[in-house]
């Protein structure tokens, strides 16, 4: 048996072609929100937000916000999620909450296309997304995406 040192390339290479497979590759996964409904995701494996949600759960990433976020939801009549990125926190209240309206605005192209999709793949007949940024002014502005999914800017 020969053992390659981690110097050597090989590692690096097949660390190189394992991200390459990922990145491509569309993944589905189902979670539990903080209430307790039950959530399917479908989303690209680079998405980052995806990917934390799936390895921590809902109930433990961002853990002390999602439990404030839960108790919140339970009492509204309306959310807003501002920048829902594919939909946690959208997905946690309409699941979680029947009963609550939830609006999901999100700019950018291929991450609304996701959120819209899981919305559609959990039935949540009461969240509407909306592309479209949420600002201070009525206008049109250039929006920057960056490499991965978790932050765009106009600035």
């Amino acid at each position: 048996m020969r053992i390659t040192p981690r110097g050597s390339g090989i590692h690096e290479r097949l660390t190189q072609a394992t991200l390459r497979t990922d990145i491509r590759a569309v993944r589905d996964f189902r979670t539990v929100t903080p209430s307790g409904a039950r959530i399917l995701f479908s989303s690209p494996a680079q998405s980052v937000v995806a990917r934390k949600v799936d390895w921590f759960g809902m109930r433990d990433y961002e853990q002390g916000t999602s439990s404030v976020f839960a108790a919140a939801a339970g009492q509204a009549t309306l959310c807003l999620d501002i920048g829902a990125n594919i939909g946690y926190y959208a997905l946690s209240a309409g699941a979680g909450h029947p009963n609550l309206s939830v609006y999901a605005f999100e700019p950018a192209p291929e991450t609304f296309d996701q959120l819209s999709r899981n919305i559609e793949l959990n039935h949540l007949t009461t969240v509407m997304a909306i592309q479209a940024a949420v600002g201070d002014r009525v206008g049109t502005e250039c929006l920057y995406l960056s490499d991965n999914d978790c932050s765009a800017s106009i600035r």
